[in-house]
């Protein structure tokens, strides 16, 4: 797929001028007329602030304005293929007052466009930062880059950067659009953790009326209680541990309820003053957010591939399917650090086959008597106090039900992978 993404400002106030990219030389208001007769996306978006609205009767009404302009003007250009995502702004204008934090342009550039950018299929991403307002483009570019490290997990990605030469009224004719980037997008997977923090935190609301928001948060209280498997499922595509990825799937759908209602929170509590012309936005979307929805991100960049092609989460599977699983999302190293581990367990096992479930450790010359950190991250995760063995057709792999000594008491073992991975 190929995407045409823009960040504007007020463009209404633009004025037509020539645009030359390439083969292509176009009279029109906006570079993205030559950029899209060059390039033929499939799909154009166009991502503005709410702050150019005019409209203060309500905060539907305040993006619906934005979004018909937007469109008219799209539609004078011909461009038909068109999605406007509006994001929200901060600063004083001539139209009215926007009060929050800037900060969340780049949590609800992740939330709007990991609904547009395909989760399963190539995806070639051509950014005009031609217009943009500078905090703007440059929050939409770092959440850009983000959600495409993620989907580049099972996907090719590349991201095109567009800006044209400056306008100056009365004396600029003709402007030159340059390609000032052009990159292979490498696989980058979500790399920080779920906190305990709500997704939406306090902008000017009294601290009583955001302890009440936050006990509403039902969806997200449910992930509260899974943290420390969803944090050792996240870590588990860093360091390469496949029977974490395998055995602590989260569940996509109950993190996609957390993020829906954060954001339906976080609307609720914007405050459309139409007497004064002001929106005031009482909450923030925190960074536990901006992680919620990559999370979500990589749930379903993962869903086909992984989930359902193997039924995860399973606690038990075979040494083939890790294999599998493996070559599947992990890279380099990692990968070929995991296909040696688990092939040194098919090794182990080759003159003793146990029918019944048989701790790893057994048959090691000199097992350690607890579980060794440095050995779990060392052998992808396959600790052998943590892991039980035996063979059937092919050899089987999971973490044991039993506690395990680690830190010099007995513990579950999500809790001492938790430890290990400082998540718990």
């Amino acid at each position: 797929m190929k995407l045409l993404l823009a960040s504007w400002g007020n463009f209404e106030s633009w004025d037509e001028v020539t645009y030359k990219f390439g083969r292509t030389e176009v009279r029109s208001k906006s570079p993205i007329s030559a950029l899209i007769e060059e390039i033929n996306p499939d799909k154009v978006v166009i991502i503005l602030p709410d702050t150019l609205s005019k409209d203060f009767s309500s905060l539907k009404s305040l993006r619906e304005t934005v979004k018909k302009k937007a469109a008219e003007f799209l539609d004078g250009l011909g461009i038909k293929n068109h999605e406007i995502l509006i994001v929200p702004g901060v600063g004083k204008f001539r139209n009215g007052e926007f009060l929050g934090d800037p900060i969340d342009v780049y949590h609800y550039v992740v939330y709007l466009l990991q609904e547009v950018i395909p989760a399963v299929e190539d995806v070639e991403v051509h950014f005009d930062i031609t217009h943009g307002l500078n905090y703007i483009t440059i929050l939409t570019y770092k959440a850009l880059r983000d959600i495409l490290g993620v989907v580049a997990l099972t996907n090719n990605v590349r991201l095109i950067t567009y800006n044209s030469e400056p306008y100056v009224k009365g004396v600029t004719k003709e402007l030159e659009i340059h390609t000032i980037e052009n990159e292979v997008i490498s696989p980058a997977p979500l790399n920080r953790r779920v906190s305990g923090n709500p997704p939406v935190d306090r902008f000017s609301i009294s601290g009583e009326e955001l302890g009440k928001i936050k006990r509403s948060l039902e969806n997200f209280e449910r992930i509260k209680r899974g943290l420390n498997k969803i944090n050792s499922w996240i870590f588990s595509l860093v360091y390469g541990l496949p029977l974490v990825l395998a055995s602590f799937y989260p569940s996509l759908s109950e993190v996609k309820g957390a993020v829906e209602e954060a954001v339906e929170v976080y609307e609720r509590n914007i405050f459309v003053d139409q007497e004064n012309r002001r929106v005031v936005r009482r909450l923030r979307l925190s960074d536990n957010f901006g992680t919620l929805a990559l999370l979500l991100l990589q749930l379903k960049v993962l869903d086909e591939p992984l989930r359902k092609k193997f039924s995860l989460p399973r606690e038990e599977l075979s040494v083939g399917e890790l294999m599998e699983i493996a070559e599947t999302v992990f890279r380099g190293r990692i990968l070929h650090s995991t296909k040696n581990e688990l092939n040194r367990i098919i090794e182990r096992l080759k003159d003793n086959k146990p029918s019944d479930w048989t701790s790893l450790s057994k048959f090691l010359k000199n097992p350690s008597p607890q579980v060794n950190p440095r050995n779990f991250l060392a052998h992808a995760g396959l600790e052998a106090n943590l892991v039980e063995v035996k063979v059937e057709d092919d050899v089987m792999v999971r973490y044991t039900k039993e506690k395990v000594f680690y830190g010099g008491s007995k513990v579950r073992v999500e809790t001492a992978i938790g430890r290990i991975l400082k998540v718990e």
